[in-house]
């Protein structure tokens, strides 16, 4: 049914939920696995080289982490780091889009389950992403 699943994955305890559940599924599909990681440099104020840099080398590690656990599991993963430019697009558009142009069957994220206040001032990655996508999005907790 599913040929190409995208997965973003960002290191959190929701993701972890998401990354089993792409690898789950990709197994028993027999799906390609297109595993993305957003550093977002427009969260950053005061962005520097140095910590670019840094949120660089950590999406890295967490896209090296997720692949290595798809690989053990008998899953293929390939992996893309996005960036967003300082005034720009929203990470659920980044996801959005790759996930058009790789074509993807259906999208995977975590969610966190922010409500409220917390929500209002964090929004949500995954609520953007459902919102706005052309494919089936499979929110894991």
């Amino acid at each position: 049914m599913f040929n190409q699943i995208l997965l973003a994955a960002d290191g959190s305890d929701a993701s972890a939920a998401a990354v089993a559940t792409a690898i789950g599924l990709a197994r028993e599909q027999r799906a390609q696995l297109l595993v993305v990681h957003v550093v977002d440099v427009y969260a950053m104020y005061f962005a520097t080289p140095e910590s670019i840099d840094f949120l660089v080398a950590a999406g890295e590690g967490i896209l090296k982490a997720v692949q290595d656990l798809a690989l053990q599991s008998g899953v293929v993963a390939h992996t893309k780091l996005l960036q967003s430019d300082v005034g720009g697009r929203h990470i659920s558009e980044l996801i959005i889009d790759e996930s058009n142009a790789w074509p993807a069957d259906l999208v995977i994220i975590g969610s966190h389950g922010r409500r409220g206040l917390n929500h209002f001032l964090i929004g949500s990655v995954a609520e953007g992403v459902c919102q706005r996508a052309r494919t089936p999005v499979l929110l894991s907790r």
